[in-house]
């Protein structure tokens, strides 16, 4: 074998291409064969003839100590994996099923084996969502569609930055059940795929739900909204959105950005927005409802929403858009409804396995709203437990100000009244319990005195587990109120797959539509994951995509090499046989157990 270098013009360019052939004789002389296009090779002219013969040493299997560089034994091995691959493929095209040949069993081996499970059901649901079809729509090419879906489908499997995402695809047999489309992935391949996704993402939301609502029958007459955020790692000064504020990872140190999502009832998304670190949740509902209109067809949609967006400037908004909404409100208003519960008027809302109640309701109707007083046992509990540990930690401290205080060890008046303010910044959800005194002493000084307010705790007390729902659709039961708040939490939970499962969470991009475009990959994933889910629970099999994951992950495709005691080698690439755990997923899925590509 040997390399050759071809040269070709095209216009007023020309193009350099190197190509491995091999000598062969044939009936009209010796001839040179191509073995496989090499593409534009960075090696020096002078490695060409070690690089070939490293190639044809991997393919011989000849067993010897690596020589030359190291990038060429890497590169000359890479080459023998594509052309053995290849061979395969023609191979299992002209084979003869039923061969038989003895072959020498202490020779036999295995080799290049890939993981095949998730990487198989993550790209069969990547073509069951139709998402090749959309992107062809809006023009991306094949080559393009399958680096979206090394993109989508790496970060559903094993999320991880650009570089390794390409260290990954090669571990896997993703390739081979693409074609073999992609040769030479490198992550400057997948940022350019990226910015192309990120540019067309509103394209791509509208025609994947209209796909979802075709392919599962959705049902958009509720949506759901919610928000979250995700920090960054680095100083992000080339990112306008990245802002302090409100951390929901407990990240206040790091910029952010602020995540809203839309889901239906199922769960699927619908809409998704990247706003700036530090914007107030109220400040978002306007946007998302102007994205909704544009989104979804059913004309009576009713909004549900958690009480950082129920202002009545907001559901005003909501109004005027002719849409309904349900919503819980701020946690200050339960005391004006507290008076109105009455004990003896509350229904079951949900019961548990033993049939106790964990949910109990009353309803008000008013004229052009219904309010719901729930009360749930397990809240309380939390409540409790939450307002106690907050406590213990205010008395702990108050005590330790007061020793400071009579010990001398703090006499400037005004140094005590900054620490009791420090006391009370410090703890603001029980500060209010608490009467806080500094009076002179009778030999001088002073005296820090401190009491618990016993009527504020029991008050709180009463409120533990309480909160209050509205809404302005007035031909709802409070049950049916009560179950439609509560699918909010299928907004919190894809929320924690963004963040666990699916990489949102730190971000490392600085630049910002990098940021965005890696929000709306995991976004994409999430599409995966949730249709993936659903497909299971329609067999009451409620395993998360983790579990499902790491089951499959030990579904493997090899090659297998024997060596013909007629002096032939036979090389088979096939899936190792599924197990009955991979065989119950993979029917479940409606899936093949042989996964196509990897027979």
């Amino acid at each position: 074998m040997f390399i050759k270098q071809t040269h070709l013009k095209r216009g007023k360019r020309t193009y350099t291409y190197h190509r491995l052939v091999e000598s062969v004789r044939t009936a009209k002389g010796p001839r040179q064969r191509l073995v496989m296009s090499l593409g534009t090779l960075e090696v020096p002219k002078s490695e060409w003839p070690l690089l070939a013969n490293r190639i044809e040493e991997f393919l011989k299997r000849q067993e010897s100590l690596p020589f030359g560089s190291y990038e060429v034994d890497e590169l000359a091995r890479e080459f023998a994996e594509r052309i053995e691959r290849k061979q395969l493929r023609k191979q299992s095209e002209t084979s003869v099923s039923g061969e038989v040949g003895e072959v020498y069993l202490d020779e036999s081996e295995t080799d290049h084996c890939r993981e095949l499970g998730p990487e198989y059901v993550g790209h069969s649901f990547w073509k069951r969502l139709g998402m090749n079809s959309i992107l062809k729509e809006l023009g991306f090419t094949e080559k393009q569609c399958c680096l979206s879906a090394v993109q989508v489908v790496g970060r559903l499997v094993s999320p991880r930055s650009e570089l390794g995402t390409v260290a990954w695809f090669e571990r896997t047999a993703l390739g081979e059940l693409m074609g073999g489309m992609l040769k030479g992935l490198n992550e400057d391949l997948l940022y350019r795929v990226s910015d192309r996704l990120y540019k067309k993402r509103e394209e791509i939301e509208v025609r994947l739900a209209q796909r979802e609502r075709e392919l599962f029958s959705l049902d958009e007459s509720i949506v759901l909204y919610d928000l979250s955020s995700t920090y960054f790692e680095g100083l992000s000064l080339g990112n306008e959105k990245a802002e302090y504020g409100y951390s929901r990872d407990h990240r206040s140190d790091q910029k952010q950005v602020v995540v809203g999502l839309v889901l239906d009832r199922e769960g699927f998304p619908k809409a998704h927005t990247v706003l700036k670190g530090n914007t107030r949740d109220p400040e978002t509902l306007s946007g998302i409802l102007d994205i909704l209109e544009k989104r979804v067809e059913e004309k009576r949609v009713t909004v549900v929403m958690d009480r950082g967006l129920a202002t009545e400037k907001n559901l005003e908004i909501v109004r005027e858009r002719g849409y309904t909404y349900i919503v819980a409100t701020r946690q200050k208003e339960r005391e004006k409804w507290f008076p109105e519960i009455e004990k003896e008027q509350f229904v079951t809302l949900r019961e548990n396995e033993k049939g106790e109640v964990e949910v109990e309701g009353q309803v008000r109707r008013l004229e052009e709203e219904v309010v719901v007083l729930c009360h749930s046992k397990r809240r309380e509990a939390k409540d409790r437990a939450i307002r106690e540990r907050f406590q213990g930690r205010f008395e702990e401290d108050a005590e330790r100000l007061q020793k400071r205080v009579e010990s001398g060890k703090l006499k400037d008046e005004k140094k005590i009244h900054q620490a009791i303010g420090r006391l009370r910044e410090r703890y603001p959800r029980v500060a209010r319990y608490y009467k806080l005194d500094l009076v002179a002493g009778e030999r001088g000084g002073w005296k820090f005195h401190w009491e618990v307010k016993k009527e504020d705790v029991q008050k709180d007390d009463d409120l533990d587990g309480m909160y209050v729902l509205r809404t302005n659709r007035l031909d709802l039961s409070n049950r049916e109120i009560w179950s439609l708040y509560v699918m909010l939490t299928r907004v919190e939970n894809s929320f924690r797959y963004l963040k666990s499962t699916l990489g949102i969470r730190p971000v490392f991009h600085q630049k910002a539509h990098r940021v965005e475009s890696h929000i709306f990959i995991s976004i994409l994933a999430y599409h995966l994951l949730h249709s993936i889910e659903r497909q299971l629970r329609e067999h009451d099999d409620t395993r998360s995509w983790s579990t499902i994951r790491d089951i499959l992950s030990t579904h493997d495709v090899a090659t297998i090499v024997h060596k013909g005691t007629n002096g032939k080698v036979y090389k088979i690439r096939k899936a190792t046989k599924a197990e009955p755990t991979h065989e119950e997923i993979y029917k479940r899925l409606r899936l093949s157990n042989i996964p196509i590509g990897a027979k």
